[in-house]
């Protein structure tokens, strides 16, 4: 769900039962790869604090560059052009539609994100290309994805994440920094966006 219209309740849930079975569409077949182990590709409970602290310094250095750009930002943005999800939140704060929002913000988009962008494509392209040109492409392309203006901020984090990901081989690790960037992001806007009027 990007910018457009506000998604219904029903459509978010819809997108998160793709997203599920999307993640074990790929993730099945990989556990069973005679290629590599999933190991490889970072699934794995080594060090798992240290996994856990990696995630979680990457999201306290993402803060400020991303914080940056989106203020960067600022004179692009509007509520027509805000993402669905926060639409919906400026339309509708029932716990049933925040619920909604937190399983496919929060939850699922950082697992299927990271799973595609970080384990599949950056892992492939750093097959055939350098590393740090790898990880520049598929900052982009992740970014890209997301659409104006939530793009451009968008890149120092997509960048952050890759360099974790190239550096730890951790999955656990940018789903955390993943999430707490994406929590945050909704604490934020549950802050700030002005609750919708009475009728």
């Amino acid at each position: 769900v990007k910018t457009g219209r506000p998604p219904t309740v029903s459509e978010v849930q819809l997108t998160c039962q793709f997203n599920v079975l999307l993640f074990l569409a790929i993730l099945v077949p990989m556990t069973y790869s005679a290629t590599a182990s999933v190991e490889a590709f970072g699934f794995h409970l080594k060090e798992l604090r240290q996994q856990i602290a990696d995630g979680a310094l990457g999201f306290a250095g993402a803060v400020l560059p991303v914080l940056g750009v989106w203020v960067l930002t600022l004179p692009w943005r509007s509520t027509t052009n805000s993402h669905g999800l926060l639409q919906l939140l400026e339309q509708d704060r029932s716990f049933t539609t925040v619920f909604w929002i937190v399983i496919a913000a929060v939850i699922l988009a950082p697992l299927v994100e990271e799973l595609i962008y970080r384990v599949v494509l950056q892992t492939w392209l750093q097959r055939i290309a350098p590393p740090r040109e790898a990880l520049f492409a598929v900052a982009v392309i992740f970014a890209a994805v997301h659409r104006l203006p939530d793009a451009i901020p968008l890149l120092p984090l997509a960048l952050i994440l890759g360099y974790v990901y190239q550096q730890r081989r951790c999955f656990l690790s940018v789903v955390l920094l993943h999430m707490l960037f994406n929590a945050a992001n909704l604490i934020l806007a549950v802050l700030t966006i002005p609750p919708p009027a009475a009728s």
